[in-house]
């Protein structure tokens, strides 16, 4: 994906793809930036608003797991950072309050 995308920047359905493909691996946190990508290209594609939710949702499963999964939410993140990609999470005015209810919570656990 990532040639299709040197070569033609503005491919959308690279980027979709590439979410998708970051979204079996459990890469979260990688294909919430991938699908942003593709709507900041194409913001009428509903296909690709569903595919984020997903990737938000998965997030979140696992972000609230206690098990200690491999890739939590700061897990992942830190993944993407490492690789020198932009964590993507809270782009949106509504993610970035969903991110500050999730913390709120984790406080609210940890107390008890």
């Amino acid at each position: 994906y990532d040639q299709a995308l040197d070569l033609e920047p503005r491919n959308v359905e690279a980027y979709v793809h590439k979410g998708a493909a970051r979204v079996h691996m459990k890469m979260y946190s990688e294909a919430i930036k991938e699908f942003n990508a593709a709507l900041k290209l194409e913001p009428q594609r509903e296909d690709v608003r569903q595919y984020l939710n997903g990737a938000r949702d998965k997030l979140q499963e696992y972000d609230d797991t206690e098990s200690g999964g491999t890739y939590s939410h700061q897990g992942s993140v830190r993944r993407a950072d490492s690789l020198g990609a932009e964590s993507d999470t809270s782009e949106t005015p509504s993610a970035r309050s969903s991110l500050k209810s999730r913390k709120k919570k984790k406080k609210k656990k940890k107390k008890k």
